[in-house]
C-alpha cells in the first residue's frame, strides 16, 4: 500500500514541526513493511509553499492583508503529474481540490478561536480557516486528527461529517520505551530527585513559573531536589537565579535530551500555550513523569493525570502537585510505570505505523463502496 503525502522538499522554515513531522513519515515503512510513503517531489509546487510561508511570515510582521491564494494550504492544488508518478493508494494530509479519484485522508488539526483572537487574528480570518477545514473535510473520504480530543473540537466545526472522523496519534520513529526494570531501579533508590525543563521557548513553556515553584520546594526541602535546563531562550530572557541545585544546559542535542530524560524523575514543562506536546510523550517513553500544560490534548496524554501530572503555569500548582511525591517518595513508582505503559500501548511507533496502515485500509474501502454506490445510482 502506497501512501502520497503533500509537503514541500525543502523549506524557509527548516524546524517547523509540520515540515519536519511529514519527513519522518517515510520511517512508518521501518515499523510496518505493508505501508510504503511517498513524499511529493514537484518542484513548482515547493516553490509555491514556500512562497506561501514568505507571504504569512510578512504578513506576522508587517500585518499585511493576504489574497486568498496565500492563505490556506490545506486544500492546496496538487501536482496531478506527480500524484499519477506516484501511483497512491491513498492521500493522507491535505485534501487537494484538484483530485478526486484518489482516496483522502484530511488530516486537519482544531480550530480553537478564543486562542486565535489572542494571537490577534481577525473574526474574517478565524471563520474563514473554518470554512477552509469544512470545504476539505466534506471532500476527504475520511478525516484524522492527532487526539479525541482534536476530533471533539472539529465535530463541533462540522458535526455533518462526524462520522468519517478517526484518531491518528503522531508517529515519533525515535520513541522507544525504556524497561520497566529500569524505572524501578531509578525509583526505589533516590537521593535527590531529578528535574528537567525542556524547550527553546522557555517564557511560552513556563519556566519562570517553574523556577518559582522550585525555589519554594527547594527552601522546604533542602538539597533533595536537582532542576537542569535545557533552553535557547527563544522567546525572550529568563532571569536563572544562581542556586546549587539549578542548572543551565543551554541548548542540547536530542540524544541527549533522551538520556537525560530517562536519568530524570520529573519532566517539568507546564506551558502556558502547547498544542500538543511531543516532550511529554518521550518523558513518559523515559520513565520520566510529565508536570505539563493543562489544554485538552496535555490531560488525554496523560489520561487525566494517571500518566503525569497537567497543573499548567500556575507556581502554586506546580509546588502543590509535587509535594505528596516528595512527602512519600514510594508513590513515585507507581506514577513513572503508568506513564510508561500508557505510551507502550498507545504512542510508540508499531503502534502508530499499524494505525496508519488502518486508516489507509478504511480510507481505499470507503472510497471503492461510495464509487460502487454512485455508479448504481447512475445507471
Amino acid at each position: 500500500m502506497r501512501m502520497y503525502v503533500y509537503t514541500p522538499q525543502f523549506y524557509i522554515r527548516p524546524r517547523n514541526t509540520d515540515w519536519l513531522y511529514n519527513h519522518l513519515l517515510p520511517r512508518v515503512s521501518e515499523f510496518n513493511s505493508g505501508l510504503d510513503v511517498y513524499l511529493q517531489q514537484s518542484t513548482l509546487c515547493t516553490l509555491k509553499e514556500n512562497l506561501r510561508k514568505a507571504a504569512e511570515i510578512t504578513k506576522g510582521r508587517l500585518h499585511l492583508p493576504l489574497p486568498n491564494a496565500l492563505m490556506s494550504k490545506q486544500d492546496s492544488i496538487f501536482s496531478r503529474r506527480d500524484v499519477l508518478r506516484a501511483k497512491p493508494d491513498f492521500i493522507y494530509g491535505h485534501s487537494p481540490s484538484n483530485i478526486d479519484d484518489v482516496p483522502v485522508a484530511f488530516n486537519c488539526g482544531p480550530t480553537y478561536p478564543e486562542v486565535l483572537r489572542e494571537l490577534g487574528e481577525s473574526e474574517a480570518f478565524i471563520a474563514r480557516d473554518i470554512r477552509v477545514k469544512q470545504r476539505c473535510a466534506a471532500r476527504a473520504t475520511l478525516v484524522v486528527s492527532h487526539s479525541h480530543s482534536n476530533l471533539h473540537n472539529l465535530m463541533t466545526l462540522f458535526p455533518e461529517q462526524a462520522g468519517k472522523m478517526r484518531c491518528l496519534p503522531f508517529f515519533l520513529p525515535h520513541l522507544e520505551a525504556v524497561p520497566e526494570e529500569a524505572v524501578a531501579a531509578k525509583f526505589t533508590s533516590i537521593d535527590r530527585i531529578q528535574c528537567l525543563f525542556v524547550g527553546r521557548e522557555a517564557r511560552r513553556k513556563a519556566l519562570p513559573e517553574v523556577l518559582r515553584a522550585f525555589q519554594e520546594l527547594s527552601q522546604r526541602f533542602p538539597s533533595r531536589l536537582r532542576l537542569k535546563i535545557i533552553t535557547s531562550f527563544a522567546d525572550g530572557a529568563v532571569d536563572v537565579p544562581a542556586h546549587p541545585d539549578i542548572e543551565l544546559l543551554g541548548e542540547t542535542p536530542r540524544d541527549e535530551v533522551q538520556r537525560l530524560l530517562r536519568q530524570s524523575h520529573f519532566l517539568l514543562v507546564p506551558s502556558h500555550v502547547e498544542m500538543y506536546g511531543w516532550i511529554y510523550l518521550e518523558a513518559m517513553a523515559a520513565g520520566c513523569i510529565p508536570v505539563a500544560a493543562c489544554g485538552p490534548n496535555q490531560k488525554e496524554i496523560l489520561a487525566d493525570g494517571q500518566a503525569g501530572l497537567p497543573t499548567g503555569p500556575d507556581p502554586a500548582r506546580i509546588r502543590e502537585a509535587l509535594l505528596p511525591y516528595l512527602l512519600h517518595p514510594e508513590t513515585l513508582l507507581p506514577l513513572a510505570l503508568s506513564a510508561v505503559r500508557r505510551c507502550k500501548n498507545e504512542y510508540l511507533p508499531g503502534v502508530i505505523a499499524k494505525r496508519f496502515q488502518e486508516i489507509g485500509e478504511e480510507t481505499i474501502s470507503l472510497f471503492q463502496s461510495t464509487a460502487r454506490t454512485k455508479s448504481s445510482k447512475e445507471a
